[in-house]
């Protein structure tokens, strides 16, 4: 009788659950509830995988509330903002409004709860990875059904990473760029290209993304350029997306170009800011030894030639990744001015990273079947 692998994790997740718990170290403690939760997932598998899913995430995060294993800070620039209406500094077309709109909810929580608001603004951020673990979910139900868990254990296994090592102000800008992938695969999936509800949807993504103005740009630029590849592969007309562009750039493109005005203007403004942004970002290596950066150059071009295969194979073959390879340069390019915009490339890394694990698996399936035959 073949013996499957779930076999094997059954007796080592409750020995190693055993052996933590004897420890009575908090964050042993915390190693075993995470084990025993990835053995109770791999268990029930798709069986209101949502509710587990939830369960599991928060169960996990009151745990390190608890033992105040972290905790975010809120954004330093608008702690001198905390006692105005956000909704009137945007009617007077404050640049810090948006951010600060986006950021509200803690100030919110922090007053009704009477907490501290770091600790407001932690436990905010928490609700956004929430939000974001949700959204990974249905990506996963709908790029991988079968496989839908690992999408779960990765997101979370990603959060719990990130939570130690962010002070948090990026997080709602993952979520913002999450929400626009999601929009931009599902309607891959659909096969009726993007509807009017998706383009506000996406449009509210990008203003959740307003926390940098590095960030903005990078979902301003995912939208359009990913909602561009969406309606090709769907056969759709683009003409909607044209209009739809030029509405956006009425409503919003004056708080564009001030927010790049503003960023030019702190590096030196004109050409010399822009140049001296480089400094602030990946674009640093430019400036470093010639040798450094002819290695930096050989990587990029690279790194062109592996995405221009890999952008073939995947239009011919999986499809629905585009939103998420049209992700990538953007990430990239946008990263040469600022570390932070370069990170937004953090939930199609996890997305990507899930594939790469469902690969493995797929493949290890495949041998020992064939060892079977």
């Amino acid at each position: 009788m073949r013996i499957g692998l779930l076999q094997y994790c059954i007796p080592i997740a409750l020995a190693m659950l055993s052996w933590f718990i004897s420890l009575g170290d908090p964050f042993s403690i915390f190693f075993s509830i995470l084990v025993f939760s990835i053995f109770v997932l791999l268990v029930i598998r798709n069986k209101g995988l949502s509710l587990i899913a939830f369960f599991v995430f928060s169960s996990i995060y009151l745990l390190l509330l608890a033992l105040d294993a972290f905790q975010f800070t809120y954004l330093p620039q608008l702690r001198g903002y905390i006692h105005l209406d956000p909704f009137e500094m945007l009617a007077a077309g404050d640049k810090w409004a948006p951010r600060f709109l986006v950021s509200y909810p803690s100030i919110l929580l922090s007053n009704i709860l009477d907490i501290d608001l770091d600790f407001a603004f932690t436990i905010y951020n928490i609700g956004l990875f929430l939000i974001m673990m949700f959204l990974l979910l249905n990506i996963g139900k709908i790029v991988r059904p079968k496989y839908a868990m690992v999408f779960l254990i990765v997101s979370i296994l990603s959060f719990v990473f990130l939570s130690f090592i962010m002070n948090g102000r990026l997080i709602a800008a993952f979520l913002g760029i999450t929400i626009i992938l999601y929009i931009q695969i599902k309607a891959i999936w659909r096969k009726n290209g993007i509807r009017l509800i998706d383009y506000l949807l996406m449009v509210i993504g990008c203003f959740i993304s307003t926390v940098s103005s590095g960030t903005m740009i990078v979902a301003f630029v995912q939208l359009f350029m990913g909602s561009f590849v969406v309606l090709k592969i769907t056969k759709k007309k683009v003409r909607y997306l044209v209009l739809y562009l030029g509405l956006f750039l009425g409503a919003f493109g004056t708080y564009l170009i001030v927010m790049i005005n503003k960023n030019l203007d702190f590096f030196g403004g004109g050409l010399a800011g822009l140049i001296n942004m480089f400094h602030h970002g990946i674009g640093v290596i430019l400036f470093l030894n010639k040798w450094i950066v002819l290695v930096f150059t050989f990587m990029v071009c690279l790194f062109v030639w592996i995405y221009v295969k890999l952008f073939k194979q995947v239009l011919k073959n999986e499809v629905l990744l585009m939103p998420i390879l049209v992700s990538i340069p953007i990430c990239f390019s946008s990263g040469m001015f600022g570390f932070s915009t370069a990170l937004m490339i953090v939930p199609s890394m996890i997305i990507l990273s899930c594939y790469s694990i469902i690969f493995v698996i797929t493949f290890l399936k495949n041998k020992e079947i064939a060892e079977e035959e």
